[in-house]
Formats: C-alpha cells, sequence, structure tokens
C-alpha cells in the first residue's frame, strides 16, 4: 500500500512536470504553432500580399536535446485570388531557457520548386502583361503587340481547363500604332507554369486597318502630277531623258495605292501619257510618300517610260551641219509604213537622191540607205556626194541627229 502511494505520487509529479514545461513553452510545435508561426511572424514574413495559408503538414522532424534545437519539415498549402501553391518549409527552433521554444529560421523552397495550381483563368485585366512582346502580321506586316498599343482589349469567348492548366481565349482588341490601327480578334492559348504564360496564337480574324485621321495623306492628281513634273522622264529603250511640263500629260490615272511600313509609306503607281514633239509615250510613275516625326509628309518619284506609242517623223526637215558648211541640207520623209519602212529624200545646193530604211520608234533610231540621184549635180564631190544616213530622234532638243559621211547633221521640223 505505501509502495503504490509512492507511484502515484511520481507519476502525479510527472504530469505536473509536462504540464509546467508546457506552460513555460518547452513544448515543441504542433502543426497549429506552425501555421501561427507563418503567418504571424514579423521577422521572415512567409505569407505575400492577400495570401493565407490553407494547411500545414508536418512531414518529419528532428529534436536535438543535446544541442537544443528542433527542426521541422513541413508541406504548407497557400493561397490567394489567383492560384493555390504547395511550399516546401524547415522551419528551425531553438530551446532557451526562460522563454521555450522559439522560431530562429525559415528556409523556403525556390519558387520554380512550387507546385501551383490556378484557381481561375485570364482576366481582361492579364491581358495586355501577358500579350506584351507578341508580334502579329497583318497584311503581310509585322505589328508587335506591347502593353501601350492594345486598346479596347476585351475577352469575347474563354475555355479554362484549370486541372490541365490551359486557357485558350477569343481576345479583341484595337492596336495602335504612330500612324494606322488595326483592329479584330485572334485565338490565343495561355497556359499556366508558376503563372500564366502566353503560349500560341492559334487563329486571327480579318483584322481591319486605318489610318488615323490626323496623319492621312491627302493627295490629288492633281498633286500626284505636279509631283511627276519634279523629275525628268527616261524614254524607252533610249539612254535620252526628257523634262516633262504638266502640259504634256494626259490619261493619267491611280493604277494602284499601298500602304508599307505601318503607314508611314504611302506608295502611288500612275499611269499616263507624254506628248512630246510629234511623239507619244506612255508612262508609268512611282510616287512614294514617308512621313517624318516634325517634319510630315514627304514624296518622291520613281518612274520609267514602258513604251513609245508612236513618233510621227514624217515631214520636211530643215538640216544645218555641225562642222562644215553646207547650205539648204533638206530632208523629206514621205511616208512610214506599219512596218518601220522609210522613204525620204534628201536634197542639198548642187542635187538630190532618193533614200530608205527603216524608223524603230521604240528606240527612236533612224536608218537610211542612199538610192537614185533625182537631180544630179553637174560636179560630183565627196564619193558621188550620196551618203547613207543614220540619225536618232532628240525629244528635248526637238530634232533628228543624223550622222552621214560628210559629217553630223542636226535637222528640225519645218512648222514646229
Amino acid at each position: 500500500m505505501r509502495k503504490l502511494i509512492k507511484i502515484a505520487t511520481w507519476v502525479g509529479m510527472l504530469i505536473i512536470g509536462m504540464f509546467s514545461l508546457a506552460a513555460c513553452g518547452h513544448k515543441v510545435a504542433d502543426e497549429e504553432q506552425v501555421r501561427q508561426e507563418l503567418e504571424t511572424n514579423s521577422q521572415f514574413r512567409f505569407l505575400g500580399e492577400d495570401e493565407q495559408i490553407e494547411e500545414v503538414v508536418i512531414e518529419k522532424r528532428q529534436t536535438d536535446k543535446e544541442q537544443k534545437t528542433d527542426t521541422v519539415w513541413c508541406t504548407v498549402t497557400t493561397s490567394d485570388a489567383e492560384a493555390s501553391c504547395q511550399k516546401e518549409v524547415v522551419l528551425t527552433y531553438g530551446l532557451h531557457d526562460k522563454t521555450g521554444w522559439v522560431l530562429d529560421d525559415i528556409d523556403v523552397a525556390s519558387r520554380d520548386e512550387w507546385v501551383m495550381t490556378p484557381l481561375k483563368g485570364v482576366e481582361d485585366s492579364d491581358l495586355p502583361a501577358l500579350l506584351s512582346g507578341q508580334a502579329l502580321v497583318i497584311e503581310d506586316e509585322e505589328w508587335l503587340m506591347i502593353r501601350e498599343s492594345l486598346l479596347n482589349i476585351k475577352i469575347e469567348n474563354q475555355q479554362t481547363n484549370l486541372e490541365q492548366k490551359t486557357d485558350q481565349v477569343t481576345v479583341s482588341f484595337v492596336l495602335d500604332d504612330k500612324l494606322e490601327r488595326a483592329e479584330g480578334k485572334i485565338e490565343v492559348v495561355f497556359v499556366f507554369d508558376q503563372e500564366w504564360k502566353f503560349d500560341s496564337v492559334i487563329s486571327m480574324d480579318d483584322f481591319s486597318v486605318s489610318m488615323k485621321e490626323e496623319y492621312a495623306l491627302h493627295v490629288s492628281d492633281d498633286d500626284l502630277i505636279s509631283k511627276v513634273t519634279e523629275k525628268e522622264l527616261s524614254i524607252g529603250k533610249t539612254k535620252q531623258t526628257v523634262p516633262v511640263e504638266k502640259a504634256e500629260i494626259s490619261d493619267f490615272k491611280v493604277v494602284e495605292q499601298k500602304t508599307e511600313s505601318k503607314g508611314n509609306r504611302q506608295i502611288y503607281e500612275c499611269s499616263y501619257k507624254v506628248n512630246q514633239f510629234g511623239s507619244v509615250l506612255e508612262a508609268a510613275s512611282e510616287i512614294i510618300y514617308t512621313y517624318q516625326e516634325g517634319a510630315g509628309w514627304n514624296g518622291s518619284v520613281k518612274q520609267t517610260v514602258s513604251d513609245i506609242i508612236s513618233s510621227d517623223i514624217a515631214g520636211n526637215w530643215a538640216g544645218t551641219y555641225v562642222y562644215i558648211s553646207k547650205k539648204n541640207a533638206e530632208l523629206h520623209i514621205s511616208e512610214i509604213e506599219d512596218d518601220g519602212r522609210v522613204t525620204a529624200t534628201y536634197s542639198f545646193d548642187e542635187g538630190s537622191y532618193a533614200l530608205s530604211g527603216t524608223w524603230d520608234r521604240k528606240s527612236l533610231k533612224l536608218q537610211l540607205e542612199a538610192g537614185e540621184w533625182i537631180e544630179k549635180p553637174d560636179k560630183i564631190r565627196f564619193h558621188n556626194d550620196k551618203d547613207n544616213m543614220i540619225g536618232e530622234l532628240v525629244l528635248e532638243k526637238e530634232r533628228l541627229e543624223v550622222n552621214t559621211g560628210q559629217g553630223l547633221i542636226y535637222f528640225t521640223k519645218e512648222g514646229e
């Protein structure tokens, strides 16, 4: 009986001692205490803004009485408005004589080791950041999406799979550039990897591109014709160029208008005819306007001649020898057939003779061979005074320049 009383007394003292130890803070932390530490300890700031703890599970612990340390390995599940997250956390406690077990350190696994699960899909407000840096090809030009350029952005349709961590979204928006705006829809896939991220564009609706009114280029046909006259015209297959005046231009029309560099280059493809010195030229010009900040629109011209439609050299031409003095040099071109064959007569002081040959209207070249005398001179000089002739119609100078055996002759058309 005395022995039983002693045992009861010892057990009682042990229980009292345990309660006393617990009361003095010497009890190791359980899951609820760990949770409280993570939520309230301002030294370590475990939780982010709007983040709360859902669950704490102690996976293992190691208590070293001699070293007065208690190490606890936990899986902590937290959540905020966007996602839930499992983090591996190691807490180290130290036993202090007066205060008991005190949290000395928290070691949280790096963010790329967290297991995160989305709680909702992408929202309208997320889209500018998620799409920023991606490019779209609109009307054969690349448009870069940046936050500032995405206007009126809105989710039209959404298929969110939280288990698969995917979100397929149809987005409508206006893409704003310096001079132009593009408006349309894209269907895009986002994937969740620690956060929602852009994956791919899977389809695009037709985008409409429009110039901002404050930058619009307003040019008339008259403006374009004036621009054409700023540059000399290259003539067909010749090496000639001629200045062009407004009065010489007819049948002007804009064949095509194109926009490049997102509105910074406006290109007008134009066709027209030029009437010069009995010749009709069919011309094509490319007029390019470029926009420069602070300077506005500046136009430049590239132009070519596609063909010489017609050139009339029939008639009487009065000639002057360039290097020798010879009076009354005349060339009468009587007929030019459809195939370019020419008949002509050359007259000079002492006589005249027939010529025949070819006229190439594309190159404006004339080739004539001397024929029979029409009026034979009394005195023959210079290899019978009959010469073959090779000439070119020079439009800018409005003359035929003809080489003969006796030298160069400039012919001007009578009545012009």
